[in-house]
């Protein structure tokens, strides 16, 4: 949250100022979805080299980026110019992140604009003090290896220029999707999920509610998360909502069969219900989640009222990282020396090694002829373990 400071030095917490920014096609027409959900939500703002993509764009607020380098047109997939066309509009796009506490970013990566401007807009939002979750939605199997590594590349850049990014898998529509859907209806269905998830935690950060959930407690999670997030949301209706919701949630695609939870060390749960919803009903999902998530996971959540759900509750889980379990650290054991043998005729000559004999008697040499120094009897010029018959040992 934003402090104020008026003249009376008082500070007055301010709602959190959101953005969800959809930047190339898949980010543009996920606003387009969430622009069309019922209720309020935060401010929308689409991004693209394209002129007729913004043109179409159900969005009020659109900025175009590298229009000398593309002539206003898409980047073919190209994305060196996708980067470049970013990196053009640098104070355009610093401008736009002025005041903005949490930035929203999505975009579907393997093409010129998500795979190269994506990175850099993220990084400007972050540079700029803003937190920045990126929602990256990664290509299906059947589009080709080279555009899944150029979305795996520009994964990795998104997630350095971001404080998380939520991964999200084409194959899931696969998964979730009925046989009969179509192609438009599964994006369309996944747009939704993405748009009213956000909407949850824009609602719950944004205004006051039975259970609030701060600016400060998102940011910890994120923190705790290590860049790495998972984002699930789910409805449910009628006199079982809570039941129904929670089974929603724990059978979703993202999820299911991957411990996702279970190994999770971080989770934010948003719960928004219509206004019959009841203090059982939240506890109810509360612990049902709960009994899921590792005992060591930091866990934040927020619950309100919303009078447009209409009998409904709806949940969104953020979930971050992995929990690690305590280990004793292993010794570290000292580096083995291993020989090398020498080839026997490198191998260095030693001189043969004799029996060291002492001398029983002693020559004078050159003072051969000099007066001996004769003291009670001793001939002190010769050694003393020769004058005495010492054995000297080895």
């Amino acid at each position: 949250m934003i402090e104020n400071v008026t003249e009376k030095t008082e500070k007055i917490a301010t709602p959190s100022r959101i953005l969800l920014i959809g930047v190339g096609g898949m980010g543009i027409n996920a606003l387009g979805t969430i622009h069309g959900l019922p209720g309020d939500h935060p401010e929308l703002v689409a991004i693209d080299t394209d002129g007729a993509v913004l043109k179409a764009a159900s969005v009020p607020r659109r900025v175009q980026i590298g229009a000398t380098l593309t002539n206003g047109q898409s980047t073919g997939g190209d994305v060196d110019l996708g980067r470049r066309s970013a990196n053009n509009e640098f104070t355009k796009l610093r401008e736009l992140f002025v005041d903005v506490d949490l930035v929203v970013l999505i975009t579907g990566l393997g093409g010129g604009v998500g795979s190269g401007a994506a990175p850099v807009i993220a990084q400007t939002a972050r540079d700029e003090g803003t937190l920045v979750i990126s929602v990256a939605a990664l290509p299906f199997p059947f589009e080709g290896d080279e555009r899944i590594r150029l979305a795996e590349k520009a994964l990795d850049l998104l997630r350095r220029a971001s404080h998380a990014v939520v991964t999200m898998p084409n194959q899931y529509l696969l998964e979730d999707a009925a046989d009969e859907a179509s192609l438009k209806d599964a994006f369309r269905k996944a747009d939704e999920q993405l748009g009213t998830g956000f909407g949850v935690l824009w609602k719950l950060l944004a205004q006051h509610n039975l259970i609030n959930l701060d600016f400060i407690s998102l940011k910890h999670m994120l923190e705790t998360a290590g860049g790495v997030c998972t984002m699930v949301y789910a409805e449910g209706g009628g006199k079982s909502k809570a039941r129904l919701v929670l089974n929603r949630i724990m059978n979703h695609p993202a999820i299911k069969g991957d411990n996702v939870l279970s190994e999770a060390n971080g989770l934010l749960v948003g719960v928004l219900g219509s206004p019959d919803m009841t203090l059982m009903d939240v506890q109810d999902v509360m612990n049902g989640i709960a009994g899921a998530v590792h005992s060591n996971a930091r866990r934040f959540m927020g619950a309100g009222i919303d009078a447009s759900m209409r009998n409904r509750i709806g949940v969104m889980l953020l979930i971050g990282g992995k929990a690690e379990e305590p280990k004793a650290e292993p010794m570290a054991e000292p580096p083995r020396i291993v020989p090398i043998p020498v080839p026997e005729d490198r191998k260095p000559k030693r001189a043969e090694q004799r029996e060291f004999e002492m001398p029983t008697t002693a020559t004078k040499g050159r003072f051969k002829d000099v007066e001996p120094t004769i003291h009670e009897g001793e001939d002190l010029d010769l050694p003393t373990f020769i004058r005495r018959g010492m054995k000297l040992t080895r």
